[in-house]
């Protein structure tokens, strides 16, 4: 909450006092994101002849947060990773990929002291793939979450119990997509 210090501090209208301040900047106690990110591409040519068509990717980003628990970093997800196998041999192309995304917090919750909401971490795959029917139009089916892995919501404290965290389960369903896509 605004305070008639803080306003004075940032210029602000002493109009405001009371009213929930939020900022893109730390304004008493800075806070520090700190990571590492590795990036891998390779095609598989040293496969013999059959692996000149593949392509294997990797993806991984690690993310620290610093700073004090006031700080307000809700969205924060500080651990991804991605993994890609493609085929290319005309006219096909076939992509897999498996896509993690760690634990998320989103908001604090009232449900108990120091409680936050996070959208748990998840593991899923997509699939993709494409037939060119001529050298400009080709038709793609693209298959998202394929085996319906779910999002799952918790509400964690340090004073709760583990089993009551997870409240809200979501997001299983597989999503598909078919089309034909032209070059002109």
């Amino acid at each position: 909450l605004a305070t008639p210090a803080l306003l004075a501090e940032l210029g602000l209208d002493p109009t405001y006092v009371d009213w929930t301040l939020r900022s893109t900047i730390n304004v008493s106690d800075p806070a520090r994101v700190t990571g590492v990110e590795f990036n891998y591409n390779q095609p598989l040519t040293f496969l013999s002849n059959w692996g000149k068509y593949f392509n294997f990717t990797a993806n991984v980003t690690q993310l620290h947060l610093q700073g004090p628990r006031a700080t307000d970093f809700n969205g924060f997800i500080p651990k991804t990773g991605n993994l890609g196998l493609t085929f290319s041999k005309k006219p096909v192309v076939l992509m897999l990929k498996w896509n993690y995304r760690g634990r998320q917090r989103q908001s604090s919750s009232g449900a108990a002291p120091n409680a936050f909401q996070y959208l748990d971490s998840w593991a899923k795959v997509d699939i993709n793939a494409e037939y060119q029917i001529t050298k400009n139009v080709t038709a793609f089916v693209n298959a998202r979450n394929p085996f319906k892995v779910a999002h799952y919501n918790e509400i964690y404290s340090p004073e709760t119990p583990a089993y009551s965290h997870r409240f809200h389960h979501g997001g299983f369903e597989a999503q598909y997509a078919f089309g034909i896509k032209g070059t002109f």
